[in-house]
């Protein structure tokens, strides 16, 4: 009797386990992902856009399901967002599925022609989304912006923990500042760069003054061959202020990046200035996932 029920509740503590992602997150049965639809899409658009999420009509239920909307991507784009990068409806769709911890995000698009897989990375690892596979697509051809505020809402509905807001609307705004540079940089990898590894100075270093953070941005955008204007250059400094008032958890923070990273470590450039060497990234980042996995697997024993 007592090895039936051993069985019985082994069975259960299984069934448990799979549903959880090493981070808590209750998985939907099938391991379906969650997917945050363009409230404006025609049927035809949504039979398409299920097609680029790689998805089938039954795979969306009710707790796996959310809206993007037109006003949220305006609400999260802010007052001063260009209008021009903006829809009068909302199509964007984007799907998140959970990855195993120390995975880092992974991002995929279709149809999106302003933003870049890596300019996602760093706008949605600010948000403070962990090892994620993202895929934001769109019917049309889109500059791309709801992007962010659509893969929070699925990531949203993926763990059980409200958005938050200002978090979000600071993302874009992230995200919006690397399009443009990309604008008239013609190339989409250095902003991202840039972009990432200011991040990873001012957070590595925890500078908060807004001079020393310019000076770090002039000479990282310098490095990379790529023209700040005036207004490109205080976005900057305003939004790694923010971010690091925000203090994350760099490692985490770095992991999620990872692409972004190895990009970056392929040029060569030097930030020993800032205490950080490149050309040691890649055993930095292998030792970072060991770290992780050792928690995962000290977390499984607690089970």
């Amino acid at each position: 009797m007592r090895n039936r029920i051993a069985a019985m509740f082994m069975a259960a503590m299984t069934g448990m386990a799979a549903m959880l992602t090493p981070e808590g997150m209750v998985i939907n049965e099938g391991n379906a992902p969650y997917v945050a639809l363009g409230s404006d899409l025609t049927e035809d658009e949504r039979e398409e856009v299920l097609g680029l999420l790689e998805l089938e009509p039954e795979q969306l239920t009710e707790d796996t399901v959310t809206e993007l909307t037109a006003e949220d991507e305006r609400h999260y784009a802010g007052e001063d967002a260009d209008r021009e990068l903006l829809s009068d409806g909302c199509v964007i769709s984007c799907s998140v599925r959970p990855l195993e911890r120390g995975s880092g995000i992974t991002v995929d698009t279709r149809n999106i022609g302003g933003a870049a897989s890596e300019m996602y990375i760093n706008a949605l690892a600010t948000c403070g989304m962990e090892d994620a596979g993202v895929m934001i697509v769109s019917p049309v051809e889109n500059a791309g912006v709801a992007g962010v505020s659509g893969a929070m809402k699925a990531y949203s509905k993926m763990n059980g923990h409200a958005i938050e807001p200002d978090v979000v609307q600071m993302a874009t705004g992230e995200l919006m500042l690397q399009m443009a540079i990309a604008a008239y940089a013609e190339d989409t990898e250095r902003p991202a760069e840039f972009d990432g590894l200011l991040k990873r100075v001012v957070l590595n270093n925890r500078i908060s003054d807004p001079a020393e953070i310019r000076s770090a941005a002039l000479d990282i955008a310098s490095q990379l061959d790529l023209r700040l204007t005036d207004e490109d250059t205080e976005r900057s400094v305003d939004i790694m202020g923010r971010i690091l008032e925000m203090n994350p958890d760099i490692k985490i923070l770095m992991l999620q990046s990872e692409p972004v990273y190895m990009l970056a470590r392929e040029r060569g450039l030097d930030l020993t200035a800032y205490g950080i060497d490149l050309a040691d990234d890649g055993t930095f980042f292998g030792k970072l996932r060991a770290l992780f996995e050792k928690n995962e697997e000290s977390d499984q024993s607690v089970l």
